[in-house]
């Protein structure tokens, strides 16, 4: 189905989404340069509850504020949507983990498609036609859900790119939310350290030397006279083991800013 020049760009592309070093950097890529690869209009970063209700939609600069006009009206009618059924529990009304990607005209005529409450509602005044839906994430009641807008049909090797690419996002979602949540237990460890260490001002003054920070600027910053903000910082020196403000920075601008 793909050729060889299909996989050389594919190996590219894949190169670059494992290559974003933050889930911002991430969320930019799938909504501004996936879309031309997958010959999409469009995509959506969409953060939903466990019933499915989409608490925050993200989406490529180019529609963002045409779809956020209409957001409400999405939300309204979401369960009209031919995919909906294959997401959420009948039962118990939860959004269920699918381990596919979706192609959302795949599962209804044109007819039936064009007579559901979303499509009036939300897709007509996006000249949205057809939707290549992937789950990306799921955990108690929070989950992602990507979708990519086109205002024809996606073709059967459109598709078939965005499901080689789903395994690729996931596992880099993964890696990325790991690596933040190390970080945020690594700060959390040196910011409780160094309250054992520094009064409350103290850590004002480091706060404020590791945001690049003169003496005299702390001093009108914290309404103290430079002298004390002086003596502050030669007490930092000493009680951090550091010989310059420069090595106070270079140790903790990264936690502290």
């Amino acid at each position: 189905m793909l050729s060889t020049n299909d996989w050389q760009e594919m190996d590219q592309v894949i190169l670059r989404l494992h290559h974003c070093s933050s889930l911002a950097a991430l969320k930019e890529f799938i909504l501004e340069a996936l879309p031309c690869y997958l010959g999409a209009t469009f995509a959506s970063w969409n953060e939903h509850g466990e019933d499915a209700f989409l608490n925050q939609i993200n989406n490529s600069s180019s529609h963002h504020e045409r779809v956020m006009a209409i957001a409400s009206d999405l939300n309204a009618t979401l369960s009209s949507h031919p995919v909906f059924p294959k997401y959420v529990d009948s039962e118990t009304g939860k959004v269920i983990f699918l381990d596919q990607v979706l192609r959302t005209r795949a599962l209804t005529d044109t007819e039936t498609f064009r007579t559901t409450p979303v499509y009036q509602k939300a897709f007509k005044p996006m000249s949205i036609e057809d939707q290549l839906i992937m789950h990306v994430f799921i955990e108690e009641s929070f989950g992602i859900i990507l979708t990519f807008q086109k205002e024809s049909l996606f073709t059967e090797k459109e598709h078939l790119k965005a499901s080689i690419l789903r395994g690729h996002i996931i596992a880099r979602l993964y890696t990325l939310q790991r690596e933040e949540e190390r970080e945020s237990e690594r700060k959390a460890a040196i910011l409780k350290e160094l309250s054992k260490i520094l009064s409350s001002r103290e850590m004002e003054v480091l706060k404020a030397v590791c945001h690049g920070n003169s003496n005299r600027e702390i001093a009108s910053r914290l309404s103290l006279s430079t002298r004390t903000v002086d003596s502050h910082v030669s007490n930092l020196l000493e009680r951090l083991e550091t010989t310059s403000r420069f090595h106070l920075i270079a140790r903790y601008s990264h936690w502290l800013r």
